[in-house]
C-alpha cells in the first residue's frame, strides 16, 4: 500500500487541479466515497444518527459532503462546525435540505454539541486535515474535550483522512487526539496513520478514492508491507532442488555471554529455508551449542574467555567463498577485542571483489559506533539496528531516535549505502535509493530477549535464497511479526521465548505462499 505525506499529497492535488478536475470536484468525490465507506464499514443503516464535526478548512468541507450524502441515504446527520463558513455552497447544499447546523460558541451550541454526543451512533472527526500538527489548541481542542467526556462508549467513531491532532507525517499525536475505529483517507493513505501515537488513533485505515490517476502512485517511494506484498518476495521451492540450491549461511555468533543468541540466529536461518546453515563461534562454547543446535554444521573459532578475538578473522576469511549470505553479530559481546574483530571483518568484505550479502545485527553493529560509515561497509550490506544500536551510531539518545525512525532510516541508508531494517513497533525499512516499508506488525509480545536474533536470521536466510537485501529485510520483518502473532495467539502478550517462533516461520512462510 503506497503512502503519501503531507507535501507530495497538496502537489498530487495540485496536479489533479491542473488537468482539469477543480477542487470542488475533488471534495465531492471524496465525500461521496467516504460516505459510501462509512456505511459499508460502519454498519449504518437508515435512521442512524451520525454526528459530522467540521472544521474550518478542506476538511470540514469534505465532512459537508459526507453529511449530504448520508443523508440522501436515509441517515440522519448533524453538522457541528467549529467556526462559520462564509460562501461555501457545501454548507448551503447542506442547509437546504435541513440538516441541522450548529456553530461552536454561538448561542445554545454547547448544550446542542452535548445533546447530539449523547444520541449519536456515530461521530465523524472532519476538524483537521494533513497540514494541522499538534499540540491542539482553540474551538477544536473544546469539541474534542466534550466528545470525551459525552460521547457513549459504544459510539462508532470515524476519522477523515487523519485523526485530528495526529501528525500526518510522523504519527506525533496530542493527548486530546480524536481516537477513531477506523479512518478513511483521501486519495492515498497518510503515514502518521501507521507510526509513532498515531497506530493507536487511526484504528483501520481505508482510502477513498477522490479521482487520482492510479499511476501517480507509482513513483511514490514509502509504502506499508502487505501480505500480498510478501507473498511476491518469498523465494521460490522448486520440487527437484537440493540443499545447494538454497544457498549456504555462515553466522559469525555467540560470547560465553550470550550462547543462546548463537542458536536462535542459526536456527531461524534455517527455519527461513537457507539449504546449510554454518555457525563461527567461540571455540570455548561451541559444545554448548553444538548439543542443541545439530543441524548446523560448526567453525569453532579462537576465542578468549568466550569472546572473538582478532586471530579469528583468518578462520572466517578462508572459508567465505563457499557462503552465498553471512550473518555478523548476535551475542558477540562488546569486549574491545571482539570489536576489533568485526571491524577487520568488515574492512575485508568491502575490500573484497565479489562480496556475498552481509547482515549486521547486535554487536557487529555496535562495533561500528564511533566510525565514519559513509563508504566503509560493503555493498549489499542490511543493518538491523534497534534503536538503542542506532543511536550509538547516530550519537543521539535512543528515544529521539525511536522517535524519528521513518526520517532517519532511509536518510541513513542513503548516506551510508546500506538497507536498514530499523526495528521497532513498527519496524522501518529502507533502500539506499529512498524506498521506504512500513512494518505493520506491533506486538508487545515480541519485546522479550532473542526476538531480534531470530529476526537477523530470518534476514540472512533469505538472503542465501537469492532474495535481494531490501526485498529481504521486508519480508524478514513481516515474516517476523507474522510469527509472532501467530505465538501469541496462543500465549497472550507475556511470556513468549524467542525460541518459540522458530517453529512458527515455515508455518508463517506457507501461509503467506498459500
Amino acid at each position: 500500500m503506497k503512502l503519501v505525506q503531507t507535501e507530495t499529497m497538496r502537489r498530487l492535488e495540485s496536479g489533479a487541479v491542473a488537468i482539469g478536475m477543480d477542487e470542488r470536484t475533488l471534495m465531492e468525490l471524496a465525500g461521496y466515497n467516504i460516505a459510501a465507506i462509512l456505511r459499508e464499514k460502519g454498519q449504518l443503516r437508515p435512521g442512524a444518527q451520525v454526528l459530522i464535526l467540521a472544521g474550518s478548512g478542506n476538511n470540514g468541507g469534505d465532512g459537508l459532503v459526507v453529511a449530504y450524502h448520508l443523508y440522501r441515504a436515509g441517515i440522519q446527520p448533524y453538522v457541528y462546525l467549529t467556526r462559520a463558513r462564509s460562501d461555501d455552497a457545501n454548507l448551503t447544499r447542506v442547509q437546504s435540505v435541513d440538516i441541522p447546523v450548529a456553530v461552536h460558541g454561538e448561542a445554545e451550541s454547547a448544550s446542542q454539541l452535548e445533546e447530539w454526543l449523547t444520541s449519536a451512533d456515530c461521530v465523524v472527526d472532519a476538524l483537521l486535515g494533513i497540514g494541522a500538527t499538534p499540540p491542539l489548541r482553540g474551538g477544536v481542542l473544546e469539541v474534542l474535550t466534550a466528545l470525551q467526556r459525552s460521547l457513549a462508549s459504544d459510539a462508532l467513531r470515524v476519522a477523515v483522512d487523519i485523526p485530528s491532532g495526529i501528525n500526518a507525517d510522523t504519527g506525533e499525536g496530542d493527548a486530546h487526539a480524536f481516537r477513531a475505529n477506523f479512518t478513511i483517507a483521501t486519495g492515498l493513505a497518510k503515514p502518521g496513520c501507521y507510526v509513532g501515537r498515531g497506530v493507536d488513533f487511526a484504528g483501520d485505515v481505508y482510502v477513498a478514492d477522490i479521482g487520482l490517476p492510479p499511476e501517480w502512485a507509482d513513483p511514490l517511494t514509502l509504502q506499508r508491507s502487505t501480505a500480498s506484498l510478501v507473498q511476491g518476495l518469498l523465494p521460490s521451492r522448486p520440487g527437484g532442488a537440493h540443499k545447494g540450491t538454497f544457498g549456504r549461511v555462515l553466522v559469525v555468533a555467540g560470547s560465553s555471554r550470550y550462547v543462546g543468541a548463537a542458536y536462535l540466529s542459526a536456527a531461524a536461518a534455517a527455519r527461513a529455508g537457507a539449504g546449510l546453515v554454518t555457525l563461527a563461534l567461540p571455540a570455548s562454547i561451541h559444545p554448548l551449542v553444538a548439543a542443541k543446535a545439530s543441524e548446523c554444521t560448526f567453525l569453532a573459532l579462537p576465542d578468549t574467555e568466550g569472546h572473538l578475538i582478532p586471530d579469528s578473522l583468518e578462520p572466517v576469511q578462508s572459508v567465505l567463498p563457499r557462503y552465498r549470505a553471512i550473518l555478523v553479530g548476535c551475542g558477540l559481546g562488546d569486549e574491545p577485542e571482539t570489536f576489533a574483530f568485526v571491524r577487520a571483518l568488515v574492512d575485508s568484505l568491502r575490500a573484497a571483489s565479489d562480496t556475498p550479502p552481509l547482515v549486521l545485527d547486535a554487536d557487529g553493529i555496535n562495533a561500528l559506533a564511533g566510525l565514519e560509515l559513509e563508504g566503509a561497509l560493503p555493498a549489499n550490506t542490511i543493518l538491523t539496528p534497534h534503536a538503542g544500536e542506532l543511536g550509538r551510531l547516530l550519537q543521539q539518545p535512543a528515544a529521539a531516535v525511536d522517535d524519528d525512525r521513518l526520517e532517519l532510516a532511509p536518510q541513513c541508508a542513503a548516506e551510508w549505502g546500506v538497507v536498514m531494517l530499523a526495528k521497532g513497533a513498527p519496524s522501518i525499512t529502507a533502500a539506499p535509493d529512498g524506498s521506504t516499508w512500513i512494518n505493520p506488525h506491533r506486538n508487545p509480545a515480541l519485546a522479550t530477549a532473542g526476538t531480534g536474533d531470530v529476526l537477523a536470521g530470518i534476514t540472512v536466510g533469505l538472503l542465501a535464497q537469492g532474495v535481494s537485501p531490501p526485498q529481504a529485510a521486508v519480508a524478514s520483518a513481516f515474516i517476523h511479526g507474522e510469527t509472532g502473532e501467530r505465538v501469541r495467539s496462543r500465549l497472550g502478550e507475556s511470556g513468549l521465548l524467542a525460541s518459540d517462533l522458530l517453529n512458527e516461520i515455515p508455518l508463517a512462510m506457507r501461509a503467506l505462499r498459500e
